[in-house]
């Protein structure tokens, strides 16, 4: 199964769609900015599931009527997708991937046990120097495969994450 992940579309409804396309994907994961841009860019004519959540300017957002955070599990690992960093309270979470946007920058890092991937943005070709970016997610059992695609450039990288037997997350690039 493939699964496309997104963030900060910010109604570039013709970019969304291009790499909808492309995709090939079974899930959608969009991680906000904004939250309406899937029913717009009628991401079931690529897609059959789609799971997201609102950006910091959502009104449901704001008065909290919209989960800031939805919880997954995929191949058996933890999966949280947000939009904003900083609304995951880390005391709470342990051995899991967090999908997460809002800073418009591709990223992988490490936060104690847990792993932090930002797709980066689709809100133009270029925003605030980084090129247009998403994730193509593939599983196996206890590992995931991640794509980082640049829109102009294709494939740049590829991440592996395996879990371990001791329930520990590796992070192979």
């Amino acid at each position: 199964m493939r699964t496309l992940i997104v963030s900060d579309t910010h109604h570039n409804i013709e970019l969304y769609k291009s790499v909808l396309e492309s995709s090939k994907a079974d899930v959608l994961f969009h991680l906000g900015d904004y939250y309406e841009d899937s029913e717009r860019a009628k991401f079931s004519n690529y897609c059959q599931t789609l799971y997201r959540v609102p950006g910091i300017y959502h009104p449901g957002y704001r008065n909290r009527t919209l989960p800031a955070i939805e919880k997954l599990e995929i191949s058996g690992i933890d999966v949280i997708l947000v939009h904003d960093i900083e609304d995951v309270n880390f005391a709470n979470i342990r051995n899991s991937i967090i999908f997460y946007g809002h800073s418009h920058t591709h990223k992988v890092s490490k936060h104690e046990s847990n792993i932090l991937i930002n797709p980066g943005h689709l809100k133009e070709l270029v925003d605030r120097q980084q090129l247009a970016s998403y994730l193509i997610l593939t599983q196996q059992p206890n590992e995931l495969t991640i794509e980082w695609h640049q829109v102009q450039n294709g494939l740049i990288k590829t991440y592996k994450i395996v879990k371990n037997k001791d329930n520990t997350l590796e992070l192979k690039l």
